[in-house]
């Protein structure tokens, strides 16, 4: 599927300049964009959990705990449930689900 997007003429000016220096498609240049916004998104999540000590705790104990069910090669049916099994608190959960409404296909 695919759509069209209208942009202002500057916007579309700009938009090809980036795409001749960088030797892109217009469609790549916004593919790249995207994945840009994408990871800076997640940092703030990833960023949250790194300075909970609690939370870093408890997610090396289940990593070195063979008996944990949380182990590399693990699946998870959401976001939610795999935080759950490291042990997330109710903020953190909250966020899980918050993260699975906005792209149920990702976990």
């Amino acid at each position: 599927m695919s759509h069209a997007v209208r942009l202002f003429d500057e916007t579309y000016r700009v938009m090809r300049e980036l795409t001749d220096d960088h030797g892109q498609s217009p469609e790549e240049l916004v593919a790249a964009l995207l994945a840009d916004a994408w990871e800076r998104e997640c940092a703030g999540y990833d960023a949250a959990f790194h300075a909970d000590p609690g939370w870093l705790a408890t997610a090396d104990e289940v990593a070195t705990d063979p008996t944990e069910p949380v182990h590399e090669g693990s699946t998870y049916p959401s976001t939610e449930t795999l935080f759950r099994a490291l042990g997330a608190g109710e903020n953190d959960l909250e966020a899980a689900r918050r993260l699975d409404r906005e792209d149920p296909g990702a976990s």
